[in-house]
Formats: structure tokens, C-alpha cells, sequence
């Protein structure tokens, strides 16, 4: 959330829980500081969490993730550090690329969501796929490929870039195809991928 309000104010989802990284040698000291302002701290389906009382539902707890752990077994990375963190607009979050890589290694619904949130803002694209794991390459192409963009950041970038249609677009994508000689390279990445004009937003 705070890296896409970071970019445009308001294009964020809210939520309704907070997950905090930290130290798992930090627990003990945590729940001390956090249950003496009357909170409640409960072990909720493996999830240290907190809440003003135990009849919190889980969905809307402050929960504690362990930095430099597994998530679950099998997962193919731990979770970032606490060295892997930067402020962003007075908070202090995972860094960007540490943040996909989470949600590329847990990538449950809320995380392809919130990737899609990032992409929304242009907060990364496909030339990042070279920075993640090979393993990854699947998870990302499923991201980019699934990625509606908005009308308006659509026709704007169709636009810019000197087309008056999208059939002026399409001919150009065909034209570049059939030639290979590398003239997409400089639109953004969502004009030039296959069937670009009907991947538009309609929510």
C-alpha cells in the first residue's frame, strides 16, 4: 500500500490486518511492549497475531511474519531480511524488490493481487523478470500476462508513442513481428504484448 501510494495517492487497496517482519529472537520483547498497551497476543494457526481482544477474527489481526524464514515448507526463498528495508513516505517497508520477491514466492491470490497493484503504477515490468530467480519465470509471465490496463494509461501511451488508432497499432506490432528488427523496444511493455488492445480494465 505504501509503495503504490507512493506513486499515485489513492490507487492503493486498503486492508484489513497488518503484518509486521521481524525478528523471531525479537518475539519475547514484542509481545511485552505490545500486550502492555492491552492488546491480546494469540497463536492463531501457527500466526503469532495481535488484536484489542481475543474476539478478533483472524482477518483482522496484527500478525507477525519472521524475517529470514521459510513462509511455509517448500517455499523456494525465506522472507527478506530486516536489512531489506527503506522508508517510503515516513514508513518503514520492505525494499520493492524484496517485496515481488515475497509475493512471487508465496503467490496466493492477495499476493498475484497485490502484484497487479504494483504493475497498475508502473512500479516494476517485464525487464525485472532478470533479477529473480529462474524459477520464478512462470509465476511472472502468469502476472504480466493476466495485467488489464487502465483505458486512460492505455490511449495515453498509444498516443505518445504517435499511433491514432489501435489499428495504426496493430499494424505496427504485425509489421515489427513479421521484420524483427527490434522498433518496439522503446513502447512500454504492455503496448507490444499480444491481443494489448483488449487487455484494458473495465472494473
Amino acid at each position: 500500500m505504501a509503495w503504490v501510494d507512493s506513486i499515485e495517492r489513492g490507487a492503493s487497496r486498503t486492508t484489513p490486518s497488518v503484518d509486521f517482519l521481524v525478528e523471531r529472537s525479537d518475539l519475547e520483547r514484542i509481545v511485552g511492549a505490545v500486550c502492555c498497551d492491552g492488546w491480546v497476543h494469540q497463536v492463531l494457526n501457527s500466526w503469532h497475531t495481535f488484536a484489542e481482544s481475543s474476539s478478533v477474527s483472524f482477518r483482522s489481526r496484527v500478525r507477525l511474519v519472521f524475517a529470514n524464514e521459510l513462509f511455509k515448507p517448500g517455499d523456494l526463498l525465506p522472507t527478506p531480511s530486516l536489512a531489506e528495508s527503506c522508508s517510503v513516505d515516513n514508513l518503514s517497508v520492505v525494499k520493492l524488490e524484496s517485496l515481488i520477491r515475497m509475493k512471487l514466492t508465496a503467490f496466493r491470490t492477495i499476493d498475484r493481487v497485490h502484484l497487479d497493484d504494483l504493475l497498475s503504477v508502473s512500479l516494476f515490468d517485464p525487464s525485472w523478470k532478470k533479477q529473480f530467480p529462474s524459477e520464478f519465470a512462470g509465476r511472472l509471465d502468469e502476472v504480466f500476462d493476466a495485467f488489464d490496463v487502465w483505458p486512460d494509461v492505455f490511449e495515453n501511451a498509444k498516443r505518445d508513442a504517435g499511433f491514432n488508432s489501435d489499428e495504426q497499432l496493430t499494424e505496427f506490432l504485425r509489421r515489427s513481428k513479421e521484420f524483427n528488427d527490434g522498433t518496439v523496444t522503446g513502447l512500454p511493455w504492455f503496448l507490444v504484448r499480444e491481443n494489448a488492445g483488449q487487455r484494458i480494465r473495465l472494473a
